[in-house]
């Protein structure tokens, strides 16, 4: 049946995935959605002993497919003293993704991530030859603002980039103007 809320086909957000059953494998579900994948898929790595997410994060870390996955873990994970280096590991495995270090740590809103990745890059931080949108430049304006040591450098390089996301970036850093937006 093509009918996807028949009860054969379907479990909600979860169906089965056709591709299975050409090889005999019937009771393969997957998610229509690749977005709940990735946000189950941190669930699964949150619910781990802290040795075991640093496992995880040391084998997969580097998978750049898994960046969404690597956002949501962040916002799940309290850091700690003894899980802190879980992330970092997690800025070593992903070296050169300074943009998704700065939307790990504005996801998961502490600001020891916030130092660790200023500090990270030597206090510079350098965009160079990506597409930014305003939700990576309010990532970057967190980071700038909720770390407790200074940016001495920001070069944003060849950037494209948008008058949203320069905007963006000025209410992050300065919260006042956002307050005078929304009035």
């Amino acid at each position: 049946s093509n009918d996807t809320a028949s009860s054969d086909n379907s479990l909600g957000l979860v169906v089965v995935d056709k591709y299975f059953i050409r090889y005999g494998l019937k009771e393969i579900y997957t998610f229509l959605h690749l977005t709940f994948q990735e946000f189950l898929s941190a669930c699964y790595i949150v619910q781990l002993n802290s040795q075991a997410q640093e496992e995880v994060i040391l084998k997969y870390g580097s998978d750049k497919s898994l960046g969404v996955v690597w956002k949501f873990y962040c916002g799940m994970t309290q850091f700690s003293d003894e899980k802190i280096r879980n992330f970092e590991q997690l800025v070593e495995q992903t070296k050169s993704e300074v943009l998704l270090h700065l939307r790990c740590a504005h996801e998961s809103q502490q600001d020891i991530l916030c130092t660790h990745i200023i500090n990270s890059y030597g206090s510079k931080i350098v965009l160079n030859s990506l597409s930014l949108n305003p939700a990576d430049f309010t990532a970057l304006g967190y980071v700038l603002t909720h770390s407790s040591v200074p940016a001495t450098e920001l070069a944003i390089t060849s950037c494209n980039i948008g008058p949203e996301g320069l905007s963006a970036l000025e209410k992050a850093v300065n919260p006042s103007l956002a307050m005078k937006t929304l009035r």
